[in-house]
């Protein structure tokens, strides 16, 4: 088994080329990309780039259990525990590095994404090893901003409030993704300027009813993005509705919608996942089940469920002809899928 790393665009599937036999096992995640229906493997949308993580990690194990032909892995930059598998299983590693300026060089002759020139940096200053620089950029944006205080129930016996944890920071979800804590924070800071934070049903964009109150309060915990929200009970009848699937625990689990402003692909906390690192947040939604498994109603107000029947929630009511939708990423085309994360 050999173990290619090196920096994007640096000749890892070249290499390959000119030393594989016929029969040799190869795990290339941009000739999985390209199987899995990527025009071009290098800017290959979100939903494609997901699921090749996952084939990816899929054939990797595989071969990690053993086959009878030579194996070669390309792999960019292997988490610490993925290091430690390859060893165990007795990998040469082979570095391809013909420097930074001729990597450069060579990304853009490919015509490679924009984000590329970035991302061969990163590798690079990665290496040079700027862990104490990255950990002052974090903490400066983590302290950039103060956020709003959360009400209790001591506090806000208004109909239709809830408090929830809708987001949870450094777990890996259902989709690949990982959120990483300060990803909300300028989201935050424009919530104290005013800007609302809307809440709806299952990503509904599509139908107005579905659009059933807003944020009251917002911040970010240790581990979480907790939130406040006011439901528009009184006025809303799906609101009503989702209202009452609260207090009787139908309903219990949220989901995020907005557009990623930063994002990288991460070895530290899950092996190749993504990391979002600044989210702008539109909306949250109340939803059967979310991406994470870590978000949680934390507490409902019940004041006026006896005055506010609502109905069960019936399949038609939250039948809809546009696809639910999450985050948007701005940042680059790799990304223009349309995606769900919480």
């Amino acid at each position: 088994m050999t173990v290619v790393t090196g920096p994007p665009a640096g000749g890892k599937s070249t290499h390959i080329q000119e030393n594989a036999q016929p029969g040799d096992v190869v795990v290339d995640f941009d000739a999985l990309a390209n199987a899995l229906g990527a025009a071009d493997p290098h800017d290959a949308p979100y939903d494609i780039k997901s699921v090749t993580f996952a084939a990816r990690d899929a054939v990797i194990d595989r071969v990690l259990k053993g086959v009878s032909v030579d194996a070669w892995i390309i792999h960019t930059t292997p988490t610490p525990e993925r290091m430690a598998q390859y060893k165990e299983a007795g990998a040469v590693f082979v570095e391809v590095d013909p420097g930074m300026d001729v990597v450069l060089a060579q990304a853009a002759a490919d015509n490679r994404p924009e984000w590329t020139e970035q991302t061969i940096r990163d590798w690079y200053q990665a290496r040079e090893g700027a862990d104490d620089a990255m950990k002052s950029k974090s903490l400066e944006v983590q302290k950039r901003f103060t956020v709003a205080k959360l009400a209790t129930a001591d506090e806000d016996d208004t109909p239709g409030s809830f408090t929830a944890h809708v987001s949870a920071f450094g777990v890996l979800d259902y989709q690949g993704e990982i959120v990483d804590k300060g990803a909300y924070l300028n989201s935050i800071k424009k919530f104290g300027e005013g800007e609302k934070i809307l809440l709806y049903w299952s990503h509904d964009y599509g139908d107005i009813k579905s659009l059933i109150g807003e944020l009251t309060a917002i911040e970010e915990t240790d581990e979480h993005l907790k939130i406040a929200g006011q439901l528009d009970v009184e006025d809303n009848d799906v609101a009503a509705k989702v209202y009452s699937h609260l207090l009787k625990g139908r309903l219990k689990e949220f989901s995020v919608g907005g557009m990623v402003d930063d994002w990288a692909i991460e070895g530290d906390d899950a092996e190749s996942a993504f990391h979002i690192k600044a989210l702008d947040l539109w909306e949250v939604s109340v939803c059967f089940k979310g991406a994470n498994p870590e978000t949680e109603l934390l507490s409902v107000k019940s004041r006026a469920l006896k005055e506010l029947p609502p109905k069960p929630l019936d399949v038609e009511d939250v039948q809809h002809d546009t696809p639910p939708v999450g985050v948007l990423s701005k940042t680059t085309r790799a990304l223009l899928g349309l995606l769900q994360l919480t």
